[in-house]
């Protein structure tokens, strides 16, 4: 699963937990004080009251479904530009890797963040420079490995 999924799924579950805590708070609520105050199958006149609560309940259940429904949109919203933020540093650490693993050693990450990604990309910055360096090294090395070899067999100063 990605990164932008994970954090999808976490968002989704908090979702699911606030709207079970708000409904059935408020409902629980509601209920316990309308069967304190308006006991069900009471005669007396109270049908009316019955009748209300009712009402007020179906209400409720339909304003927690309006309110998730609501935050359900918002934490989406929200969910897709904060996995943004997070992945989006990941994404050209990634393009800079492939270009590396491609053999351009000269390739750099713009380091311009003070956080975690930026720590990264300086370490990166710093491997890449290093194997810039070794790969230079091994070149020189091979260079003058092949002109000793052949300097013996074009010039010797005891020929003369």
């Amino acid at each position: 699963m990605t990164v932008r999924g994970k954090i999808f799924m976490a968002m989704g579950v908090l979702v699911m937990l606030v709207t079970a805590a708000y409904i059935g708070t408020t409902q629980g609520y509601l209920g316990s004080l309308f069967a304190r105050y308006v006991p069900e199958g009471s005669g007396g006149g109270l049908e009316g009251l019955e009748g209300l609560s009712k009402y007020v309940l179906g209400e409720m259940k339909l304003k927690a479904l309006m309110v998730t429904l609501f935050v359900a949109c918002a934490v989406v919203i929200l969910g897709y530009w904060l996995s943004g933020l997070i992945i989006h540093p990941l994404h050209k650490l990634i393009a800079v890797m492939r270009k590396v693993a491609d053999g351009d050693l000269t390739t750099e990450v713009p380091i311009k963040r003070k956080d975690e990604y930026g720590q990264v990309g300086e370490a990166f910055n710093s491997m890449t420079h290093q194997l810039r360096e070794a790969m230079d090294l091994r070149k020189r090395l091979v260079e003058d490995i092949a002109h000793e070899l052949r300097m013996p067999l074009s010039f010797n100063p005891s020929w003369s």
